[in-house]
């Protein structure tokens, strides 16, 4: 059953499918929102019961919800030394390095999983959908440069014509979805805004309510086409973009999927939203985790432009 599952699941990165991804499809032990318990109870129980497995891992992976990835990797290690048989604790630690570019540590866990006899067929896939997720983060370039987009590189150089300003925008949300559908609007209005302004006001845009006259599309769904599951992760988002007949260096029209998810606040959509607006208006992934544009989500969420991000969208729409 598990090599069928290993099978279905497969799958190649593509960048006309751009996608936002979370690392909690495998999580072995449940999460602080599945347990019910604050971050305080966890630190509570941890201070009750030290020599406690199950409680450290409960607040290393409530620290990592939080975005406190010093504590989550504390709490990991100690997971590791209070039982060595246990994987659980270096999947967490490895996913504390990813989240914190520290490709290399990551890398190191990961083989010393595989080191440790025996491994079992799903830690093996696992560790194969690291080493991917790895591989796929250091073929998007240097994670210490000013921008990721680069003006001598064809293939970096996504973007739409002049006189496709202002972009038409249509939004729309699954209509079970109906208490979020004015924060997923003003989100999609702050995402371009936000690109707006970094763009040097080049990417203007109106919003527009037929969706058959919009240059974007924009949608919250609750059911997804395809596989949840993609090469790096769970999808959290997907953008789809289609070119120019004139130019595959131009993009025609674009469509944003967000995917919503019980175990997601309004916090992660937002993250999520600005992370997709950046693909549909040409960028493609960055390395560098402190980006909007880096592929892996990662708590604490922050909806927050980079630098990098700003100049990114600057090199796009330069001239």
């Amino acid at each position: 059953m598990i090599s069928q599952f290993i099978n279905a699941a497969k799958a190649k990165f593509s960048f006309l499918a751009s996608v936002l991804v979370v690392l909690s499809a495998y999580t072995a032990l449940p999460t602080q929102a599945a347990s019910g318990q604050t971050t305080e109870e966890l630190e509570q129980a941890v201070r009750e019961d030290p020599h406690s497995f199950s409680a450290h891992f409960k607040l290393g992976r409530a620290m990592m919800d939080a975005g406190r990835f010093r504590k989550a990797e504390e709490n990991f290690l100690a997971c590791t030394l209070l039982n060595p048989k246990s994987n659980s604790g270096r999947f967490g630690m490895a996913e504390v390095y990813e989240h914190t570019g520290k490709f290399a540590d990551a890398i190191l866990v990961y083989k010393q999983i595989l080191s440790r006899q025996p491994v079992s067929e799903i830690d093996q896939y696992r560790v194969q959908l690291a080493m991917e997720r790895l591989s796929y983060y250091h073929s998007l370039g240097d994670a210490n440069s000013p921008q990721y987009v680069f003006s001598n590189d064809f293939s970096d150089k996504h973007g739409w014509k002049k006189t496709a300003f202002p972009l038409r925008v249509a939004i729309w949300s699954d209509p079970e979805l109906k208490e979020l559908k004015e924060p997923f609007r003003q989100d999609v209005v702050r995402a371009f805004e936000r690109w707006q302004i970094a763009s040097g006001g080049k990417t203007t845009f109106k919003i527009v309510s037929d969706q058959r006259s919009a240059d974007i599309v924009c949608k919250l769904v609750r059911v997804m086409r395809g596989s949840k599951h993609g090469a790096i992760g769970d999808k959290a988002g997907e953008t789809a973009l289609q070119w120019d007949d004139s130019s595959d260096d131009i993009v025609k029209w674009s469509r944003i999927e967000i995917f919503w998810d019980e175990r997601y606040n309004l916090v992660k959509l937002e993250a999520c939203v600005l992370h997709e607006v950046g693909h549909a208006l040409g960028l493609n992934h960055s390395s560098n985790p402190h980006d909007i544009m880096f592929p892996l989500a990662h708590p604490p969420y922050a909806a927050i432009l980079s630098e990098r991000d700003k100049n990114s969208m600057k090199a796009i729409y330069a001239n």
